[in-house]
This record gives C-alpha cells, sequence and structure tokens, in this order.
C-alpha cells in the first residue's frame, strides 16, 4: 500500500535535506523527484564528457558545518576565495585582511577605507535594519566612494536581483543565513553536486527516493493534506513536504478554493527571479590565475544593469560570474590539462531574440574576458551555451536564480503553510538568504517540526 509518514515533492537541497534529517532521525518518507538527478540547481553535470558545475557556483562554510556537525558526514572540502575585478586589480572575498590590502591596492583613498571600516559599525545596532530596508540603502550609508561602492554593489548583485531590493535583515548579526554568509565558502573535490549525493545516502537509509516521477496533485480533505496524485498512483500521507516552489505548490498543484484568499492573492503576486545564461568553458591553463581564487566576478554597472534587464533588455555589457574549479586543486596537475568553468550572465525578463542573445554572447567572450584576463578570449578551447530553454530541456528545470524575487515589503513565506500539515521547503520561502544556505535551513526547520509534531 502507498502509505508513508511523510511525502517530500522534489529533491532539490530543501527537500533533500528534510529527507536526510528525517531519515537520521528514524522516520520513514517517500520522495518523488520529477527528474532523474537530485539536487536542482545545486548540482554538477557531465556535458561532453566533462563536469560542470549548472547553477550554484558559491556555498557558504555553514552548510559543510551542518554536513560535518549535524548529518556527521566527513566532507572533504577545499576553502575557496572569490575576486572581483575592480579597474586593472582584483579585491578578494569573504571581507578580510587580505580584502583591505586588495582595496588599497585598487586606488580607494586611504581615508575612505578608514570611514567605511568606521561605519560597518552600524551593522552592530538592530536600529539599522530598521532604518535601512535594503541592502542597497546601507551601501549607501557606508560609502559614496565609487570603487568601494562597484565592488560591494557587484558582490551583492548575484543575488539576482538589484541590492536595493535585497533585505538588509540577512546583514543582521542575529541571522541565522548571515552566519551562512559570515563563514569562509568551501567546494567539494567533486563538486557541489556532492552535497545532494551525501545527503541522499543519508536519506536513503529510512526512506525512498523515486525519480522521474512527477507529482501533479496535492490531495487534500477537510482542510488537511492526506496524499498526492502522479500521473500512475496515488500515495498518502498526512504529512507533505513540498520542494516544488511556493508557487507551484499553490498555483499548480492546488486548487484556488483550498487556499485563504488572501493568502493565494499574496502568492499570485509573488514574481519569479531573473534567469541565468550559463555558458561552459574549456580554456588552456597557460592563463595565469590566483591561487586559491576559484569564483571571478566582471562588474560593469550593477544597478543600472538590473533596471535594464527588469525591463526585457541587455545592458551594454553584462557582468558576469566566472566558476573554475579547476584552479582549486593545483597538486599534482598536468599543466597540459585544460580549465573548465561555469560563467553565468543574466537573462532579461521576458524573451530575447536569438541574435540578440548571440550579440551579448559573442561580446562577453569575445570582450568581457579579456577584461577579466588579457587573452582569455583566445586561450578558449571549445564552449557551450545553454540559454533558458536548452537548460530546461537538458536538466529539466529553469535557471532562475532565485525561486521568486526577494520582497522588501513582506515576509518570506513561511515553511507552515494554511493548509494543515502541508509544508513548503527551498529558496522560496523563510529564511530569506542565498540560494542553497536558504533551502538547506528551510529544510532542516521542516524536518524539526515534522519531528516535534511526530513526537508530541
Amino acid at each position: 500500500m502507498n502509505e508513508f509518514p511523510v511525502i517530500i515533492i522534489g529533491g532539490g537541497i530543501g527537500g533533500i535535506t528534510t529527507a536526510a534529517y528525517l531519515s537520521q532521525s528514524g522516520i520513514s518518507f517517500i520522495l518523488l523527484e520529477q527528474n532523474n538527478t537530485l539536487g536542482g540547481r545545486c548540482s554538477t553535470r557531465t556535458i561532453n564528457g566533462n563536469s560542470y558545475e549548472i547553477g550554484a557556483l558559491y556555498v557558504g562554510g555553514r552548510v559543510f558545518d551542518h554536513l560535518r556537525n549535524t548529518f556527521n558526514v566527513d566532507c572533504k572540502t577545499i576553502l575557496i576565495r572569490g575576486a572581483i575585478k575592480i579597474g586593472n586589480r582584483f579585491i578578494c572575498f569573504p571581507f578580510g585582511v587580505r580584502t583591505v590590502f586588495d582595496i588599497i591596492k585598487c586606488g580607494v583613498p586611504f581615508y575612505s577605507l578608514v570611514k567605511f571600516l568606521s561605519r560597518t559599525k552600524i551593522l552592530k545596532s538592530p536600529s539599522t535594519f530598521l532604518n535601512l530596508s535594503s541592502i542597497g540603502e546601507v551601501i549607501d550609508s557606508l560609502t559614496d566612494e565609487s570603487r568601494m561602492r562597484t565592488f560591494l554593489f557587484s558582490l551583492f548583485g548575484v543575488s539576482g536581483v538589484s541590492p536595493y531590493r535585497i533585505s538588509s535583515q540577512s546583514l543582521a548579526k542575529n541571522s541565522i543565513i548571515g552566519s551562512y554568509k559570515g563563514l569562509n565558502p568551501e567546494y567539494l573535490l567533486g563538486g557541489n553536486g556532492d552535497i545532494t549525493s551525501l545527503l541522499a545516502k543519508i536519506a536513503e537509509k529510512n526512506g525512498q527516493i523515486i525519480h522521474n516521477v512527477k507529482v501533479n496533485k496535492i490531495l487534500l480533505k477537510n482542510g488537511a493534506v492526506f496524499g498526492v496524485q502522479t500521473e500512475n498512483e496515488i500515495y498518502k500521507s498526512q504529512i507533505v513536504v513540498s520542494n516544488s516552489g511556493i508557487r507551484n505548490t499553490v498555483l499548480e498543484l492546488t486548487e484556488r478554493s483550498d487556499w485563504p484568499e488572501s493568502f493565494y492573492s499574496q502568492i499570485c503576486d509573488l514574481k519569479s527571479s531573473l534567469m541565468v545564461v550559463n555558458i561552459f568553458l574549456t580554456f588552456s591553463r597557460k592563463i595565469e590565475l590566483p591561487i586559491g581564487v576559484s569564483i571571478f566576478l566582471m562588474p560593469y554597472n550593477s544597478v543600472k544593469e538590473f533596471e535594464l534587464l527588469e525591463n526585457g533588455q541587455f545592458p551594454e555589457k553584462s557582468m558576469f560570474i566566472l566558476h573554475v574549479p579547476s584552479n582549486l586543486n593545483r597538486d599534482n596537475v598536468n599543466k597540459n590539462n585544460d580549465h573548465r568553468a561555469t560563467l553565468q550572465f543574466y537573462y532579461p525578463r521576458g524573451n530575447v531574440e536569438k541574435d540578440v542573445l548571440k550579440k551579448q554572447v559573442d561580446k562577453i567572450l569575445n570582450e568581457g574576458l579579456d577584461d577579466l584576463f588579457y587573452g582569455l578570449s583566445k586561450a578558449i578551447k571549445e564552449y557551450y551555451v545553454y540559454d533558458p530553454l536548452l537548460y530546461k530541456e537538458k536538466f529539466g528545470f529553469f535557471p532562475y536564480v532565485f525561486g521568486v524575487t526577494p520582497d522588501l515589503h513582506s515576509d518570506r513565506i513561511s515553511i507552515k503553510t494554511p493548509i494543515k500539515n502541508l509544508y513548503c521547503v527551498g529558496d522560496s520561502v523563510e529564511p530569506e538568504g542565498p540560494c542553497v544556505p536558504q533551502a538547506f535551513e528551510s529544510g532542516l526547520r521542516t524536518a524539526h517540526d515534522i519531528l516535534n509534531q511526530i513526537e508530541s
């Protein structure tokens, strides 16, 4: 009989984290994944025989702390750094002593740096996050120096929305997600996709994971869930966890009449975030890259770029991020081996003509890469461009940066929905923060709540 203590829809980071914690706690479940691979955008895939990261490129250290301490996994990782090109120099992040020296080398006047560091004291005050609602406003209050502003705006611009649309609460000292960003990021030797693989091994000890099964409907009775329906079967449970996104869960998997009208209207008003174009690159190791840096960001005018993107246009020059994990493990590496890298840049809202996209891709490959490292464009040996439609065709989902665009005027949707025993996890619900840590934390919170409910 298809009846289980818990049903989980989708095996993204939120879903598989929930599954792993429940399994570790002795609670069985069934997880139904519509694709043949778990992890969603936190996934490493093979393209023409080579491995590439297809989504999440930069994962904060507390995710790995949870793997080690909460799940008792022996993670073999490398500490990584990122670098943002400002003028002719790089400024490294996360912020530390090296960052300060990098800022000075970029030509930022010493008095401007001292003024900035002095102003960061406001981040310790809770009133700051009441008076300044967005990260953009916080940056405005911290510095007016142009290079510092470019560095800070581009650093937060990788979140997929303008810093003026990101809640300042994620910077607060008491923010759970803030601790994910504050710790040094790490990279698993097998790729970020191994985060999912490690969690799946734990999950499978007390639960079932079924691939290539799409849930078409969440079944309700008297205001509470009692199961889900797929194309061929009905699976029953009094607890359902959806990792299908809050919009899809409410608007596609249930009926309008199932929800309070105010909640349904709130979900209808949520916007999907921007998507990215992925370019999977192979280039020669003859290009010298800074040691220990695997994330490279080439910014231009990120604030203006987001305005154009939201209006359906590419900027003159697109900001892009280049992830080169092969630059981390230099021991016993044959210099003749090539680098494999993932390049991502934002796709405007709406549809873009193929020739317009091609022009932007060519501009990045021929000019943008040389802005980042002179000679890099000529070092490329092969590349594959995945626009959002091709990405969806190959991987089974669209390359959104977030499940929904953050909204300054309302809190993130709770993991507990108005329907009894229906939870939502992933990067479209609470808490506020970057996608992988946010989805991971939502999974932990949901699993804790389910355990408390079962034990009470």
